[in-house]
């Protein structure tokens, strides 16, 4: 059994480096983004090896379990990604920036020539006196302008106050302007890659009257529009949040510390993976839990799979473009759908067993507050691109948690 004693805080804070694929020396463990790759220390792998093999008898049993959670950290980081429609989108935006770009650098290439790098180039031809029109000029133009669109849409859906940054750029044309042509290009790139039946799946080609429409009325979140509200956190908080739960609760179960006072006052909550729980609780008025499997961990836990789940854009399709930003983007839906729970407190008492049927009663409460689609509903829509039904699929017929 482990002892509260026994537990390092080092072990439980891996590293942010998404640059490589080798396992990793300055961490215990960490997961990269855009290469859908979980990678951990050499020391770290050596125990969760030995669990498997179960050969522990060298070793001790709460840096067994230590390492093991450090593992189940990364793995539920893995989960958000490719389980959650904000986390698919997220990593599919990566190789959506080449698919939406291949095109227009193929006539780049053809007008220019073999140039590297092209924004370079751009910037340079127009010093030089190059037409705007110029064809050369209007491919490398398009081509770098969409793969910064999405660039900035992933560091806004991460930390939504970097738009404070962006938008000193003379390149960004807003937020909704990025959240548009990254779900634009990677919904494209889905429907490029899979062979969906016409009106199975959204098609962003339908997009086109709607976003001329809020350039040309300046709405918010696009040229000569308001900025719209950030978010106090994003995506990468809610990610943190829910792992480090996830964790401690692994931890706890195992025999470690109960009370979440002592993870607490050990550093477990720093800020990135406590500022998530932080606004959860202020947001809500509910009070720090004393344990771990409190029913209010239990309701922060399934606000952020609300949160990181929208289901506008992909798989649905968009039917109100003016809420896009409050409807897709994982922040502005953490916060409403705290904002939802403050208004129905006895939903902070509901999570009991952590069972399908509570799930979808307070899915349902909070959702409908929110004017938002209840996650059933996408799916159902997930099963119906697979073709069968999804009799024999396990986690859809049965609810979220089967």
């Amino acid at each position: 059994m482990l002892r509260f004693y026994d537990l390092d805080p080092a072990l439980l804070n891996p590293a942010s480096d998404q640059t490589v694929f080798e396992a990793t020396i300055n961490a215990l463990g960490t997961y990269t983004t855009e290469h859908f790759v979980l990678r951990l220390s050499p020391r770290t792998h050596e125990l969760v090896d030995a669990i498997t093999r179960q050969k522990t008898d060298r070793y001790d049993t709460a840096e067994l379990y230590q390492a093991y959670s450090t593992y189940l950290h990364e793995t539920i980081h893995w989960w958000q990604h490719v389980g959650s429609t904000a986390g698919l989108i997220l990593s599919l935006a990566y190789p959506a920036q080449v698919y939406g770009s291949m095109g227009f650098l193929a006539d780049f290439a053809r007008e220019v020539g073999a140039v590297k790098p092209v924004k370079a180039w751009a910037d340079r031809a127009l010093i030089d006196g190059t037409p705007a029109l110029d064809p050369g000029l209007v491919a490398g133009n398009v081509a770098v302008n969409n793969a910064l669109d999405i660039n900035y849409y992933k560091q806004l859906a991460f930390f939504p106050k970097s738009v404070l940054e962006h938008e000193r750029s003379p390149f960004f044309l807003g937020v909704g302007h990025s959240y548009l042509k990254a779900y634009g290009e990677t919904v494209s790139a889905i429907n490029g890659s899979c062979d969906f039946a016409d009106g199975q799946f959204p098609d962003p080609e339908g997009w086109d009257a709607e976003i001329r429409r809020l350039h040309a009325e300046g709405s918010e979140g696009f040229p000569y529009g308001r900025r719209p509200p950030y978010a106090e956190i994003g995506l990468r908080h809610i990610f943190e949040g829910q792992a480090r739960f996830c964790q401690i609760q692994f931890l706890a179960s195992a025999g470690g510390p109960e009370l979440l006072q002592t993870y607490r006052e050990d550093g477990y909550f720093a800020p990135l993976y406590g500022d998530a729980f932080e606004l959860f609780l202020k947001l809500t008025g509910a009070q720090w839990p004393e344990r771990y499997d409190d029913p209010v961990v239990g309701l922060f836990l399934l606000i952020c799979d609300l949160a990181i789940n929208p289901t506008r854009g992909f798989p649905l399709d968009i039917e109100h473009f003016d809420d896009l930003i409050s409807d897709v983007d994982a922040g502005a839906r953490f916060t409403l759908l705290c904002l939802a729970a403050a208004e129905a407190p006895e939903l902070a008492k509901c999570v009991q067993t952590y069972s399908t049927l509570e799930y979808n009663y307070i899915a349902g409460r909070l959702t409908d507050r929110c004017g938002y689609d209840h996650p059933r509903t996408a799916l159902e829509t997930v099963v119906g691109l697979l073709g069968d039904g999804g009799l024999n699929r396990a986690g859809f017929a049965g609810g979220p948690n089967s």
